[in-house]
This record gives C-alpha cells, sequence and structure tokens, in this order.
C-alpha cells in the first residue's frame, strides 16, 4: 500500500515586484505584424502606444492594396506567489518508525 503525506500551505497570489507591471502589444491578424512595447514604459503609455500603431499599421495598404483593419491585443502580467510557510522539500527528509503492530511506516523528520 502506498501512502502519502499531504500538507495544506496558505498561499497569497500577487503582482511580482521584481517584473514589470504589464506589458501590451497589437498583433495584426491578417499579417501576425506586432507592435513593440517599450519595457520601462507604464501600462497607460503602453497601451496609448499599441492603440496608435495599429491605427498607423491600418493606414499602411500591403502589396495586394488591403488595409488590415484586425488586431489582437495581448497584456501579459507577472504574478507571485507567496506560501505563508516554508515550501523547500529539502527541510522535510522522510524518516521510517515503526506503528503499534510493529511495521515500518514512513514519517516525517526535520532536516
Amino acid at each position: 500500500m502506498t501512502r502519502a503525506i499531504y500538507r495544506y500551505v496558505n498561499m497569497t497570489l500577487s503582482a511580482d515586484p521584481d517584473a514589470e507591471a504589464a506589458i501590451i502589444e497589437a498583433t495584426c491578424t491578417t499579417c501576425s505584424a506586432t507592435s513593440q512595447p517599450e519595457i520601462g514604459d507604464s501600462p497607460t503609455e503602453q497601451r496609448e502606444k499599441a492603440e496608435k500603431w495599429c491605427l498607423e499599421h491600418t493606414g499602411q495598404a500591403d502589396d495586394y492594396g488591403r488595409h488590415h483593419t484586425g488586431f489582437r491585443a495581448t497584456v501579459t502580467m507577472f504574478w507571485r506567489v507567496t506560501p505563508e510557510e516554508e515550501l523547500d522539500p529539502s527541510q522535510v527528509i522522510p524518516t521510517m518508525r515503526s506503528d503499534s503492530n510493529g511495521d515500518q511506516v514512513r514519517g516525517e523528520g526535520e532536516a
């Protein structure tokens, strides 16, 4: 019989403090051209630049005389999960112990 030990840990999900707040870009659904977001710009600045890029891209006809009018907006955000207690598996070392019947069972020991 296989035994498993489960441990429940409360965790918090929040914006990653070490990453950009967001990266916003637009992609043409006709030709796959993509706006080039500038890292370091605020999300508002990135959105405004992506919107301007879409309008400029639509204004330029391609080799077939078509104007591209469809775009996909992508917002990339970075999150971090923070556990309320240590999750490092190296801190818990499986050990063997005897139960009340003298059978060997797996337990936990601290590193």
